[in-house]
């Protein structure tokens, strides 16, 4: 659906606006914060909009909300899996969510690593951005505006506030944040919606547990179905044997990997769910074409910065 820009526009000058006044009162509460360091997350369940902020954010396993979330990497390296899609997670990077979709990550522990998770529902969300609010988005390299009001979200739902203005502040900048995700960001393809339930939750229960051993019994079982009949359905669903499917989800985490994280490649391997390096390189050279050593250094080739002393020769 075509996005309205100048009903997001004013949507952004409305929350500035109408920001400007309160935010300024909000300093001597921010060092008072401050003193304590991270204060706890405040629940969904008892109001619209939550903050939470985490230091050192390193993975967290597969999962899906009742609500819809945004969340902020700040000077992060990894990967997020979303919807079966792996992402790279490089330096600043925004995730929108809806409850619909499921999602992990994995990043390297790095010592300035920040991330903020905004968590919100149906009911907090301007009437008029509802409609693109329908699909997962991300946002690399987001303005620095996008991180300061992310951070002024926390600032506020840590104060000691009157509950409902407080809630009122943090509603327009969320729909401010929310304008400016769903203008800049990029669509996320959804590939775990399946007409048939079944397959569905075979692709739930394959891609949490993509770093172990997976039979195809196993997981027919779980969906109360038999081997045969699964195999079928699942092929009709997806356009993939299971073991095919499997292979290239691990291989696609494990290019992403090998793009944003400085991991070697038996950790990786390991991460990814083979049992052995050399069954990992054979399996990656067949499928990419190249080694994984060969992909990192190609990556790194042409993604690199280039030498302006090279480009004045």
């Amino acid at each position: 659906m075509p996005l309205n820009t100048e009903k997001i526009n004013v949507i952004k000058d409305e929350s500035k606006k109408s920001l400007s006044k309160q935010l300024r009162k909000t300093g001597k509460e921010e060092e008072q914060i401050m003193r304590n360091e991270i204060a706890p997350r405040s629940t969904i369940e008892s109001h619209n909009i939550s903050v939470y902020k985490k230091k050192n954010y390193t993975s967290y396993e597969l999962h899906r909300r009742d609500y819809y979330e945004i969340i902020l990497f700040d000077r992060c390296r990894g990967v997020c899996i979303l919807n079966g899609n792996p992402i790279p997670v490089q330096d600043t990077c925004a995730f929108f969510l809806t409850p619909k979709d499921y999602h992990e990550a994995q990043t390297e522990n790095l010592e300035e690593s920040l991330s903020y998770i905004l968590s919100f529902t149906k009911e907090s969300i301007d009437d008029s951005l509802l409609p693109v609010c329908t699909s997962p988005r991300v946002l690399h390299s987001p303005v620095p505006s996008l991180k300061v009001l992310v951070e002024r979200m926390y600032w506020i739902n840590c104060s000691s506030r009157e509950p409902l203005h407080k809630q009122f502040m943090l509603k327009q900048i969320l729909n401010a944040i929310l304008a400016e995700v769903t203008e800049r960001g990029v669509e996320v393809e959804t590939k775990q919606h399946y007409m048939n339930p079944a397959i569905e939750e075979a692709i739930l229960y394959l891609t949490t547990n993509i770093s172990r051993d997976i039979s195809l019994q196993k997981v027919a079982q779980k969906c109360c179905l038999s081997p045969a009949y699964f195999s079928a359905v699942f092929k009709k669903e997806t356009g993939k044997t299971m073991t095919k499917w499997v292979n290239d989800t691990r291989i696609g985490i494990a290019q992403t990997l090998l793009q944003g994280t400085s991991k070697n490649i038996l950790d990786i391997s390991l991460e990814c769910g083979y049992s052995t390096l050399t069954h990992f390189i054979k399996t990656f050279k067949k499928t990419v074409g190249i080694t994984p050593s060969e992909y990192r250094r190609q990556y790194q080739m042409e993604n690199s910065e280039p030498d302006p002393r090279k480009s004045r020769l």
